[in-house]
């Protein structure tokens, strides 16, 4: 049988690097094997708040990836925007940050509808209709944020009568900064809100990645929502000899450092506000552990953070490591004792953070403030670690810190909890929907 062809509409595609690549990247590397052809239609010289180029060696070499001209709305901005890129998402939503020129940024940002993404759809319109009659095009698939993606796919759907699956890695309006933040214009925001219903409606199916945001996108449609969690790459963790099959043996001798690693981009949203709760604790104690102590913020080291340690009188625990490829980040978890995790303060919103997921690959101890109920679900099945509330205002997180340091906490060898997120596993589940969404066109069209 030939394999079908899907056509991905993704502005993020490496070398743009971050979470907002990996869930695409990962499905279109798998595809192939199940029977599906992935063309991917992205941006030339888009606008990305980091770049990671060892990510191109995860393109298949099967894909053809095609693009357009980017039509930037940064360029008349660009002399105010920080030295060595674009301000990062989160940094717009960082409410301790209210110099005039971060406010003129994030007021421009939030005021653009559906996203400032929305100058490519110009060119990639015409350069998808030109792939549709010149590949065979048999389904769409777009993915968000940024919402572009969807505005584009819905013409594409609309001219060319080919089914088309919207995937959301967040939700669209209902984003925690938009609500914290009294920035928007109440009519940009109702012009918002409707462009997100009736995009929905045009959707054939949809794709959520947690339980909570199907809930949160299914009040706004009744197209059909499937959920297909992130995961992880076993090929990244096969790549290094001294990765794990199962969790470690936990050591009790004396260490010269312990290690605790936080991956990703920081905004005050998320906060380390229980971390540090906790550290006071063992400071009071005057346990040994902070002696030797190091948390590593890898990726962003944002200025409320090293504020909020040289308040509690722990500057000296705090360390800073640059952006990583995405193999050597993961070698630098796999090497650490304790993985941080930090949710959104207050949300609602569904969200599970990407990076848990290969968190719980590592084998490794995993500390976690702040998570939804979904994202806690998976943890506690996990049996990886320990989640404590945002703010932890007991300190409880203390005593888990303290068992991972004396040798009293062992990782789950549960391993079938974590091998279901692997990402070849998820686009199995992707094709399969594929599947039925293209045999139920098939079925839809009138015999003659």
């Amino acid at each position: 049988m030939n394999p079908k062809n899907v056509l991905f509409v993704t502005y993020y595609w490496p070398p743009a690097g971050g979470a907002a690549v990996n869930r695409t990247l990962k499905f279109q590397k798998y595809l192939h094997q199940y029977g599906w052809n992935p063309i991917i239609l992205t941006v030339k010289d888009g606008d990305y708040p980091s770049e990671d180029p060892s990510l191109l060696h995860e393109v298949d070499s099967g894909t053809h990836v095609f693009t357009s001209k980017n039509v930037s709305l940064f360029a008349p901005i660009r002399p105010f925007l920080k030295k060595g890129g674009y301000l990062k998402p989160r940094a717009f939503a960082n409410s301790t940050d209210q110099s005039l020129k971060t406010r003129i940024l994030r007021f421009f940002k939030f005021n653009i509808i559906p996203d400032t993404r929305i100058g490519w759809r110009l060119t990639a319109v015409k350069k998808g209709m030109e792939l549709i009659q010149s590949q065979n095009i048999d389904l769409i698939y777009s993915t968000s944020p940024p919402q572009t993606n969807h505005i584009i796919a819905s013409v594409l759907s609309r001219r060319s009568g080919i089914p088309w699956v919207g995937d959301f890695r967040d939700p669209w309006s209902d984003q925690f900064w938009l609500k914290e933040q009294n920035i928007r214009l109440p009519i940009a925001d109702d012009f918002d809100r409707k462009l997100e219903r009736k995009t929905l409606n045009r959707m054939t199916h949809i794709v959520s990645n947690s339980p909570g945001l199907k809930e949160i996108l299914q009040e706004k449609t009744d197209v059909p929502i499937s959920v297909i969690f992130n995961g992880f790459d076993e090929e990244l963790f096969r790549t290094d000899h001294s990765a794990s099959d199962s969790p470690a043996e936990v050591s009790p001798s004396p260490k010269s450092e312990f290690t605790m690693l936080f991956a990703g981009s920081v905004s005050y949203q998320h906060r380390p506000a229980g971390l540090i709760e906790a550290l006071n604790v063992l400071k009071k104690e005057k346990h040994p552990l902070l002696d030797v102590l190091k948390v590593q913020f890898m990726g962003s080291l944002p200025t409320f953070v090293e504020e909020m340690f040289e308040k509690a009188g722990l500057a000296k625990n705090l360390e800073f490591l640059p952006f990583r490829p995405m193999n050597e980040a993961i070698q630098a978890m796999q090497q650490t004792d304790i993985l941080l995790l930090l949710g959104v303060e207050n949300s609602t919103m569904g969200v599970i953070p990407s990076k848990l997921f290969e968190y719980l690959r590592c084998y490794r101890p995993v500390l976690a403030y702040g998570l939804e109920k979904d994202a806690r679900e998976i943890l506690e099945e996990s049996g990886a670690g320990y989640h404590a509330d945002f703010y932890d205002l007991d300190g409880n997180s203390a005593e888990f810190i303290k068992k991972v340091y004396e040798g009293r906490f062992q990782v789950s060898d549960n391993q079938e909890s974590i091998q279901k997120y692997d990402r070849k596993v998820l686009t199995g589940q992707l094709a399969a929907l594929f599947n039925q969404v293209v045999e139920r066109k098939v079925a839809s069209v009138p015999k003659k």
